[in-house]
């Protein structure tokens, strides 16, 4: 007796969330403003933005067809440019202020509706209050550190594209440890401090202090091949690389930055859900 097996296909639903929100939901029965099939790369996806209360509240992007509940790079790579052009449509033509403020995905069945029903329960209001002393003491106690501290806070803004984010702790390094242009001793023993933890995290093969300008020049001048400039973002590989390395080094200026800076202030940078890296 012959028996065939139909082969489990799914469909990706990619979101991009734009407005800050307690919920967010869609079953497939949403205001679209836009819902549109688009070709890219020889693969096809359903762009949509969904609408309510006069506001774009978010995008989504569905790839249908797919064999496993994964993203392959190239998906990924194409999902990437779409929601790109997205956002830099809706700044330029509908909302300037409009950021990414976080972005999911789910696999549904193929045919199969969207479902997605998210209630956020915001816990920072409690965790982040402090008195008026405690911002009385941060707000004097780093006044003179004004540069360092807008370098430091810009690269804690995921809805900046991690690019900038790493170029600001790029230059608080360069304002921190060069001297006339040069880096100086400090940046050696800055750099010689971090090396086992850095290499525990298996970033890369080299040294800590090669991958910094590695990262660097990767950020600054985006290449998409070895002929084309990319103007938007990095490659989904590449971003990959650089968001948790920005993380891990955000994580080490802070550090530095309280431990030498502050060392005498009972004030404190925070940065949030850090892992402590003693630098003394």
């Amino acid at each position: 007796m012959d028996s065939t097996t139909t082969e489990k296909l799914y469909d990706l639903y990619s979101y991009f969330v734009f407005k800050t929100r307690e919920k967010y939901f869609d079953d497939g029965n949403v205001n679209y403003f836009f819902d549109k099939y688009l070709f890219l790369n020889n693969s096809q996806y359903r762009v949509s933005l969904i609408y309510e209360d006069a506001q774009i509240i978010m995008a989504r992007i569905c790839k249908s067809g797919l064999k496993e509940k994964f993203i392959p790079t190239k998906i990924q790579s194409d999902i990437t440019i779409l929601k790109e052009h997205l956002l830099t449509s809706i700044n330029i033509h509908f909302d300037p202020y409009a950021r990414i403020r976080f972005n999911m995905h789910q696999f549904i069945e193929e045919g199969g509706k969207p479902d997605i029903n998210i209630l956020l329960d915001d816990g920072t209001k409690k965790k982040n209050q402090i008195s008026a002393n405690e911002f009385s003491d941060i707000f004097l106690d780093t006044f003179d550190y004004g540069n360092e501290l807008k370098l430091l806070s810009d690269a804690q803004k995921t809805y900046v594209p991690v690019q900038f984010r790493y170029l600001s702790l790029y230059k608080w390094l360069e304002l921190e440890f060069k001297t006339k242009g040069r880096w100086n001793d400090s940046f050696i023993s800055f750099t010689d401090q971090v090396e086992d933890e850095f290499q525990k995290r298996n970033f890369s093969k080299k040294k800590f202090s090669n991958y910094l300008h590695d990262i660097r020049d990767k950020c600054a001048h985006i290449k998409s091949n070895s002929d084309a400039l990319g103007v938007t973002s990095l490659s989904y590989e590449d971003e990959k690389k650089v968001i948790e390395f920005t993380k891990f080094l955000s994580i080490v200026c802070i550090e530095y930055f309280n431990q030498i800076k502050l060392k005498d202030k009972s004030c404190k940078v925070n940065f949030f859900a850090q892992q402590n890296i003693d630098l003394a």
